[in-house]
């Protein structure tokens, strides 16, 4: 089960099941106390659904606007990467696609928003596509932080080998 998280949103667009990204901007409410309430920690690049909504809600201080509090989820992305190798349960280092085009019918599953060397954990594969010649694959998968289960790897450089060495001589 994915990790759930309770924040503010606009009572307008407060509804289970809405999937949205992060709108709260680096300098649009910076000095306002409740930006981290509102989605200013969530992950930018990452697609949020929602699913519950809560009685609880409040002003924005700085709008006027009415907020509801809801609890969300990370949604499943769908992205185009590469299929050499590709199985379900695997995760990817991201790769930016060549789908400059508004014509490139994939253009919108290249996620302009991703950057290269993002970790996505492949959960299913929909379908072989071919772009400029080459084949890709559409997935539904997983954006992973950076902090979000991953181990820290010891280091074995040279020098802390050798101090374990001596520690045990």
């Amino acid at each position: 089960m994915q990790e759930r998280k309770v924040v503010l949103m606009p009572a307008e667009s407060a509804k289970v099941g809405y999937t949205f990204k992060r709108w709260v901007g680096e300098s649009d409410c910076s000095d306002c106390p409740l930006r981290d309430f509102c989605g200013g920690d969530l992950d930018p690049k990452a697609n949020y659904i929602v699913k519950s909504v809560r009685d609880a809600g409040r002003k924005c201080p700085k709008t006027g606007e009415d907020l509801r509090a809801v609890e969300i989820e990370r949604a499943p992305i769908v992205t185009i990467v590469e299929k050499k190798g590709l199985i379900k349960g695997m995760t990817v280092t991201f790769k930016k696609l060549p789908c400059d085009s508004i014509l490139n019918e994939y253009f919108f599953y290249c996620q302009k928003q991703l950057d290269d060397g993002d970790r996505i954990r492949v959960d299913e594969v929909l379908r072989s596509v071919i772009i400029n010649g080459h084949e890709y694959a559409m997935v539904r998968g997983s954006l992973k932080s950076q902090s979000s289960g991953s181990k820290e790897k010891k280091d074995r450089s040279l020098p802390h080998v050798l101090a374990l060495k001596l520690l045990y001589l």
